[in-house]
């Protein structure tokens, strides 16, 4: 099975999730982050801002460890460090980014 494949598989399970069961599982989700000893461990951790019907982990970000988001300029990814005054912007097909 291709890659491509499962992939879509995945999402169409997901897109088939009611809004309380896909909520109780990103609390889940974030539970099992913070609670493994990889998280606690670390200094600094990159993580990423859910787009559609992605596992929303945003509440990771309030947390002790420094906090990297993904950027992308031009075709390059860069990861930005997460502040109380981090701007966003949001790009042409509706994913948020640190600006």
């Amino acid at each position: 099975m291709s890659k491509s494949t499962i992939r879509d598989q995945l999402r169409l399970r997901r897109s088939g999730l009611s809004e309380a069961h896909r909520h109780q599982a990103n609390l889940q989700i974030v539970e099992h982050i913070r609670n493994s000893e990889f998280w606690q461990q670390a200094k600094a951790v990159a993580i990423y801002l859910a787009f559609g019907d992605e596992a929303d982990i945003s509440a990771l970000l309030e947390s002790t460890q420094a906090i990297y988001l993904p950027s992308i300029k031009g075709k390059d990814m860069q990861f930005q460090l997460f502040t109380e005054g981090t701007q966003f912007e949001t790009l042409g097909y509706g994913l948020k980014q640190p600006c």
